[in-house]
């Protein structure tokens, strides 16, 4: 969330409430709640910044998997979710990254890679769009 996001979520927020109280709000007491509001989202970003760098994958095999970040969806905004199909010790082994919002997805596979490696190839393509 962009730091307009964030401006215009608290501006809403401070109208509604002024809207509530029939304009019996002051200049100062209105500047002090968005400062309070702007602060408090600023905050709860931060949060979820930080709770999503924490977030560890496994594949199927229960092996810790190290990957960039994936971007969100391209057409929805979602948070995207990794799939691994198969194992390291089966033939057909791939990463299936996929929208559970707009149920957009794509798939990379491989025989010779592991699922280390085709999930660092499949959060690439993720993140580059193609």
């Amino acid at each position: 969330m962009s730091h307009i996001d964030d401006y215009e979520e608290c501006k809403k927020y401070l109208t509604e409430l002024s809207n509530k109280n029939m304009g019996k709000i002051t200049v100062g007491e209105l500047c002090n709640l968005f400062e309070m509001a702007y602060t408090h989202m600023n905050l709860l970003r931060k949060e979820k910044e930080e709770a999503s760098q924490e977030m560890e994958t496994y594949d199927n095999g229960g092996n810790l998997i190290e990957l960039d970040e994936l971007l969100p969806c391209p057409f929805c905004g979602g948070e995207p979710e990794i799939i691994f199909i198969g194992n390291n010790q089966t033939k057909s082994r791939s990463v299936k990254i996929k929208c559970p919002d707009c149920r957009i997805e794509r798939t990379d596979a491989g025989i010779r890679f592991n699922h280390q490696r085709i999930a660092e190839i499949a959060v690439k393509n993720w993140n580059r769009r193609i």
